[in-house]
């Protein structure tokens, strides 16, 4: 299932579009942006979709997307014929905060925090409690105090050390360092993950001991080298799965991985779910009510400073 590009109705005199969404129910509606959105839940609950996490989500909670990162938010079936479903929606282009930051480093904490938002990010729910009257007075304030309130807003979700990435770097495709020879080591693996992937092989392109650089992929990737393998071949897959109609034994080998013993089990271990099923929550994506909440594997602490 290919997500729907969609272009918000932001004129060209606006920084940012901020709306109340009120609906009898929130249907599936996968699509992507160029903008940023931040979005807090009031009264609704059910099952988000961000990239390759599934999570059920419930009242209150607050989740800043970056640009073009797949989603959507499906509730359950309502109660009763007078079920409302709400929400409160901000999205904005970053080029405006770019700029702001370049004459106020006190805001610099922001830039790292939309930079995470690349992989989708949820707050800490003590945090976003204490934002909720901010976040619902935004809706009606005049186009400067929005965007105004959105910035003291942002600055304090910079600082929320609680808050937790949603999407996985397999699934992203990126890499998190700059460093040129961690870059050169990190491309090579992602251009040649759907191939057979030796450590010692790669520690020979990029000059390094085996142990040496052991040490040195951990220190950049902060996980093993088998496990980041692991995690990049399942997260392809999530794409695959959610995006085209093959075989789950097709998708297993167009991945990388030798047989689909081993790609069910890695992607039951790191996903909570098999393959199918997650293929599933896609064409069934509104969850029971009284569904237990269970969350993807996917989700990390985000680092905003």
């Amino acid at each position: 299932m290919q997500p729907t590009l969609t272009l918000l109705p932001r004129s060209p005199e606006q920084t940012l579009y901020c709306f109340r969404r009120v609906d009898s129910r929130f249907d599936f509606d996968w699509h992507h942006h160029r903008e940023y959105e931040l979005t807090w839940i009031g009264e609704s609950h059910g099952r988000r979709f961000v990239g390759d996490a599934i999570e059920e989500y419930q009242p209150g909670e607050l989740v800043l997307l970056g640009p073009h990162l797949p989603h959507t938010w499906a509730s359950s079936a309502p109660a009763g014929p007078d079920a409302v479903h709400e929400a409160v929606v901000i999205t904005f282009d970053d080029d405006w905060v770019v700029s702001f930051i370049d004459h106020c480093p006190e805001f610099r904490a922001v830039s790292s925090l939309l930079q995470a938002a690349r992989s989708g990010v949820v707050f800490d729910p003590e945090r976003v409690a204490a934002l909720r009257p901010r976040i619902e007075a935004l809706v009606d304030l005049p186009a400067t105090d929005q965007l105004l309130e959105l910035l003291a807003i942002l600055q304090r979700l910079a600082d929320d050390d609680k808050a937790r990435q949603l999407v996985s770097d397999g699934y992203l495709q990126h890499s998190r360092s700059h460093d040129a020879r961690a870059q050169r080591m990190l491309e090579h693996i992602l251009n040649h993950v759907d191939q057979p992937l030796q450590q010692a092989d790669v520690a020979a392109r990029v000059g390094m001991t085996p142990a040496a650089f052991s040490r040195f992929f951990r220190r950049v990737t902060g996980r093993g080298f088998v496990e980041y393998v692991h995690e990049l071949r399942v997260g392809q897959a999530c794409r695959l799965l959610i995006e085209t109609d093959w075989p789950v034994s097709r998708i297993c080998f167009e991945v990388g991985f030798g047989n689909l013993a081993n790609f069910n089990r890695v992607f039951r271990r790191l996903k909570a779910m098999p393959p199918r099923g997650f293929r599933q929550r896609f064409a069934q994506p509104a969850p029971a009510r009284d569904a237990a909440s269970s969350q993807s594997a996917c989700g990390s602490p985000v680092k905003t400073r």
